[in-house]
C-alpha cells in the first residue's frame, strides 16, 4: 500500500467515512478513492480535493517525512485554541477547573489550579492535562468531581471517552462523553444518566481530546 493510499484510508475511516462518501464529497467514483488507498493509483489530480474532505493538508497524505497528522478537522494547540500550556518546566499534569456551564457543558479555565502525579499513559505526553468533572451525566465511568486524564494528541476511536471542546464568548467550553462514531460533519456520543445518545456539529464543537484515566474523587 502506498504512503497516499494508507493515509487516505486511515483519515476516512477516522471520520467513519465509507468510500463512497469520500467519493461523493471529492466528485469522483468510488472506483477512484478504492484503487488509491490500494496503491494501484499513487498520484491523482483529486489531491487537493481528497485533502480538503479530510481536513488535512494535500502533502500530509503523500509526504512520508510529514509527521503523521491526528484525524480531526483542526489542529490542536493548547496555547491558542483552547487551553493554555501552563508551567512547562513542572515535572508533574497541570490540573484546570471547572465550572458549571450551560446544560451538560463545562466551562474550563486558563491557568492550572494545581498539579498532580503524571500518570503512566500521560508520562512523556506534551500538552496532557487533567480537569474536574461537573454533573454526572456520565455516572457510573465518571461521577462529580473525579479528575480526569487527557491526551490532547492520541487519535481518537468509537468506544473512546472524550471531551469535546467549543469556544463560548472566548472561553472554552467541554462536554465528557463517549464516542459512538465520527463523520466530516457531526459526532455521535453517548452518555449514561439519563442514557442517551445525540449527535453534535464539528463546526461548532472541532476539538476532540481522549481521556485516557482517572482518580476518583472517593
Amino acid at each position: 500500500m502506498s504512503v497516499l493510499g494508507k493515509r487516505v484510508r486511515i483519515h476516512r475511516e477516522a471520520h467513519g467515512l465509507s468510500q463512497e462518501d469520500l467519493a461523493k464529497k471529492v466528485g469522483v467514483k468510488q472506483a477512484t478513492i478504492d484503487k488509491i488507498e490500494r496503491g494501484l493509483t499513487v498520484r491523482t489530480r483529486f489531491l487537493p480535493e481528497i485533502a480538503a474532505a479530510l481536513y488535512v493538508k494535500p502533502q500530509d497524505l503523500i509526504n512520508p517525512r510529514t509527521e503523521f497528522p491526528i484525524p480531526g478537522p483542526q489542529p490542536v494547540n493548547l496555547e491558542t485554541d483552547i487551553l493554555p500550556a501552563g508551567n512547562r518546566e513542572h515535572g508533574d499534569l497541570p490540573v484546570y477547573a471547572s465550572a458549571q456551564g450551560g446544560p451538560g457543558e463545562m466551562l474550563i479555565t486558563y491557568d492550572p489550579i494545581d498539579y498532580v502525579t503524571r500518570p503512566e499513559p500521560l508520562a512523556s505526553v506534551r500538552d496532557g492535562y487533567a480537569m474536574y468533572v461537573v454533573g454526572d451525566s456520565m455516572s457510573p465511568a465518571f461521577e462529580q468531581g473525579d479528575l480526569i486524564m487527557v491526551n490532547p494528541h492520541v487519535p481518537y476511536r468509537p468506544t473512546d471517552d472524550v471531551a469535546i471542546f467549543k469556544k463560548v464568548n472566548g472561553e472554552s467550553a467541554a462536554i465528557v462523553k463517549r464516542l459512538v462514531r465520527a463523520t466530516a460533519d457531526q459526532w455521535t456520543l453517548m452518555q449514561f444518566t439519563p442514557a442517551k445518545t445525540f449527535s453534535l456539529s464539528r463546526k461548532e464543537w472541532p476539538q476532540c481530546h481522549v481521556i485516557v484515566g482517572k482518580y476518583s474523587r472517593r
